[in-house]
């Protein structure tokens, strides 16, 4: 008797009588299904992973498993498209992926195999059915498309009242005072800016000039300092106090906006 792939038999390798009925056992491992008997011998239920078969002659009989088969379903939130969703055999190694649509980003995938919710394209094995949900959100419009700017070199720009900052595709900008920053502009051209330091703060064409933001976090003003000798600093007004300003303080993706 021989187990094809995906299972194990009983032994039964012995010489029999003719006429003699023999009791018949698969068990298939993890992530296949039994498939049938075959030989030449007669079953009782060839399809059955326990039955019996009847010998009359010399007999070599196989044991035959398929890999289950799992589907692989895929929703989405927002506005975008995803690929990879379909039928899967047990264990293969498969790739999603989303696409955001024009005026979304990619948020986050939801469902059980997830290893990173981040990634917009994902590898994973699968061993059941899933249920998979890619999200989108609407995305701010970049600095450089809600600002009057002058483009110097690719992604690199300058507005006259803003100064010269990095767009990336993201949303995040590197500002040459203010370092990584997510920018979102206002209906009257004044802008709310993240920042990893102060977190939100507020400024417009006049602050700005002035070197003032409004900051969310005190519920105040700050004021920068950007060419002193010690190094950049910021002024709180509520504390009546200065602190040294990294511009270059790293952001991490884990870090929320709000």
């Amino acid at each position: 008797m021989i187990a094809g792939t995906g299972g194990a038999i009983n032994e039964l390798n012995s010489s029999q009588t003719h006429g003699s009925i023999v009791s018949l056992i698969a068990t298939p491992y993890s992530g296949y299904s039994f498939a049938g008997w075959d030989g030449n011998a007669t079953f009782e239920n060839q399809f059955a992973s326990s039955t019996n078969a009847t010998i009359t002659g010399d007999s070599n009989i196989t044991a035959f498993f398929t890999a289950k088969n799992y589907k692989l379903t895929i929703s989405v939130t927002g506005d975008g498209s995803t690929s990879g969703a379909g039928t899967y055999n047990h264990g293969e190694n498969i790739t999603i992926s989303a696409q955001a649509g024009e005026g979304y980003a990619f948020d986050k995938w939801q469902g059980h195999g997830i290893t990173d919710s981040n990634k917009s394209t994902l590898t994973m094995l699968i061993f059941q059915d899933l249920n998979l949900t890619a999200s989108f959100t609407e995305s701010t419009p970049h600095l450089n498309e809600t600002l009057e700017v002058v483009q110097f070199e690719p992604s690199w720009y300058s507005n006259d009242w803003f100064g010269y900052f990095y767009q990336s595709p993201s949303g995040w900008c590197y500002h040459i005072n203010l370092g990584w920053i997510y920018p979102a502009t206002q209906s009257d051209g004044s802008l709310w800016v993240w920042s990893a330091q102060l977190k939100w703060i507020w400024m417009d064409s006049t602050s700005y000039a002035t070197r003032h933001a409004w900051s969310a976090e005190d519920n105040d003003w700050v004021y920068f300092d950007f060419i002193t000798v010690s190094g950049p600093r910021v002024y709180h007004f509520k504390n009546e106090n200065w602190d040294a300003f990294d511009k270059n303080k790293i952001v991490s993706t884990s870090e929320t906006l709000f």
